[in-house]
């Protein structure tokens, strides 16, 4: 989330220019940030354990 001034999202395939108030959820991509210089620039980041596709759902019970 952008809390103050602007930024650009750099993925391998996109460039996403946000503002104060934008939100994005970046799944499982190569990603970077670029702000003008000079400029201020302050945002908020959760990072989260990411679960394969591919994987079974979870029970919610421990199998050890």
């Amino acid at each position: 989330m952008v809390l103050a001034g602007e930024a650009t999202l750099v993925t391998n395939r996109d460039q996403i220019h946000l503002r104060a108030g934008d939100t994005i959820v970046v799944r499982g991509a190569n990603h970077g940030w670029a702000h003008p210089a000079g400029r201020p620039f302050l945002g908020v980041s959760v990072s989260l354990d990411a679960i394969p596709t591919d994987a079974p759902p979870a029970t919610g019970q421990d199998t050890a």
